[in-house]
């Protein structure tokens, strides 16, 4: 059994440095993945991309919000998308200081052609899983996204932060 609240607890027995180190070698693989095609963008930007794919036509600020990412950032990701003619960006009708983000024909073109690539990095990488374990996993995702973003909402009521463990 893990104490995460130890004074000498192990950080390579941390589930938040597993969770850290997995993230980064997921990333990693993606990344190689999309270095190989003819335009080179980054997972981010991929899944950005996917994301319009779903519901083209959101904001700026819809998509900073979705990926928990600051409006800077979410420009800068758009600006490269647009240089690689993936995405455009319209001039909101409605509110005429925003601006939509569409996909063109060839950022629609471009994930079509690589979701099954995705597909199949993500079938290595769950090798060896049931679906109930990945159903486990996922949930177990979540309740520390909720709780993550529950402590965020209720800081007066979180323990001092000398009191938690990374």
């Amino acid at each position: 059994m893990i104490d995460l609240l130890s004074e000498t607890f192990s950080l390579d027995a941390s589930p938040s440095y597993r969770l850290y180190r997995t993230a980064r070698l997921v990333r990693s693989d993606l990344n190689r993945l999309f270095r190989s095609l003819e335009k080179v963008i980054t997972p981010e930007q991929w899944v950005l991309l996917f994301r319009l794919n779903e519901k083209d036509g959101q904001s700026q600020g819809e998509l900073s919000e979705r990926f928990f990412k600051d409006p800077p950032s979410i420009t800068r990701m758009l600006d490269a998308l647009v240089k690689h003619r993936f995405v455009v960006r319209v001039l909101g009708t409605k509110d005429r200081r925003q601006y939509l983000i569409y996909l063109t024909h060839d950022g629609r073109n471009f994930v079509e052609k690589t979701l099954p690539l995705v597909v199949e990095k993500r079938r290595k990488v769950f090798h060896g899983f049931s679906s109930g374990d990945i159903e486990q996993f996922v949930n177990c995702l979540d309740q520390i996204a909720r709780n993550i973003l529950d402590h965020e909402h209720h800081k007066d009521l979180a323990p001092a932060s000398s009191d938690v463990s990374p």
